[in-house]
């Protein structure tokens, strides 16, 4: 008898259980993914930069006084070879040697004109790269000048005079007669002149210096046109507290100039005006006040005061705060604009 075949069983896996598994792996991949990246991440912080520039404070001293010396050589010399040459070796310590050669001839004895120093200001010290500087500055010359001119003069010479007798005989007699020339004669003439120049220096790593352009003739700064706001009193203090700070400040200027800290301290607070001491003689003072916000006071002060040295009035101003407590105080100052 033969045997019955055997069926051969076949397992089906449906859809849904192919689907189930993709999510078990999917999420069992994500939780691995997760831990490894928790143990080898790098934390990320949002970092905000501030840049603070710093401002450097460049000191010009010592340029100043390199021009200034160069100014007191270069517009200095007397109206003899000597002299113009001793000054041509003098600004070449502060000359490139192509300014020294540009400056050679150009005064010479033959012009007759002396020129000294009276004054010198500078104006302008502006940076223009780390080694270069501009220099405006202004010079007043005294500059002599000689000037030939001629003279008349009278003076006497002796003349042989032919005189005949009644006889005709001729003798012969010396006569002093009168005769006007014209001699020449050296005038210097005075004169101070007032100009304004303009320099390059260049500045090397080690602070040595010299002048890269020769003096060249620029403007002067003049007086603004701006005028200052006049402050309105928008708060004023009554009469009574008028009164008593008009008190207060003829006493307290009266003593001031001549004040040490001891009295200084009965009347200022803060070190709101420091100790002068000068010989000054209180005349007047004349104030406006008003009342702020947190019920102090500011005061625009004029002081006039006889200068006992210089025998001149002076008038002095103060923009000062004061405030009430047992007295009045002064307890702070500002700027006057």
């Amino acid at each position: 008898m033969k045997e019955k075949n055997k069926k051969i069983k076949i397992q089906r896996i449906g859809i849904r259980k192919i689907l189930l598994i993709c999510l078990w792996s999917l999420f069992a991949v994500a939780f691995v993914f997760a831990v490894y990246k928790n143990f080898t991440g790098i934390d990320t912080h949002t970092i905000y930069e501030t840049k603070v520039v710093e401002q450097k404070i460049f000191d010009t001293s010592n340029i100043e006084s390199f021009v200034g010396n160069f100014a007191k050589q270069f517009y200095t010399w007397q109206d003899t070879k000597e002299s113009i040459d001793s000054r041509q070796i003098k600004i070449g310590n502060y000359l490139t040697d192509d300014l020294i050669n540009l400056n050679k001839g150009i005064i010479t004895d033959e012009q007759a004109v002396s020129s000294s120093l009276s004054d010198f200001n500078i104006w302008r010290l502006e940076k223009i790269d780390d080694n270069t500087f501009e220099v405006t500055y202004s010079v007043t010359q005294k500059i002599t000048k000689t000037i030939m001119t001629t003279e008349k003069k009278l003076i006497e010479e002796t003349q042989v005079k032919e005189v005949k007798d009644k006889d005709g005989k001729v003798t012969y007699k010396d006569e002093i007669v009168q005769k006007e020339i014209e001699e020449p004669i050296e005038k210097k003439e005075d004169s101070a002149v007032e100009s304004c120049y303009i320099v390059t220096v260049h500045v090397d790593d080690n602070k040595d210096m010299v002048i890269v352009r020769n003096p060249s003739v620029t403007s002067k700064p003049q007086k603004s046109s701006y005028t200052a706001e006049r402050k309105i009193n928008t708060n004023p203090v009554g009469s009574e507290f008028s009164k008593e700070l008009d008190i207060f400040f003829e006493k307290f200027f009266e003593i001031y100039p001549k004040a040490d800290q001891t009295e200084l301290d009965y009347y200022v607070k803060n070190e709101a005006l420091p100790i002068i001491k000068k010989d000054l003689e209180f005349k007047k003072v004349s104030s406006i006040y008003e009342k702020s916000e947190d019920d102090k006071v500011t005061a625009r002060v004029t002081v006039t005061y006889d200068n006992i040295k210089t025998g001149i009035t002076e008038l002095s101003q103060y923009t000062l705060q004061l405030e009430k407590t047992d007295n009045w105080s002064i307890i702070g100052s500002e700027p006057i604009y």
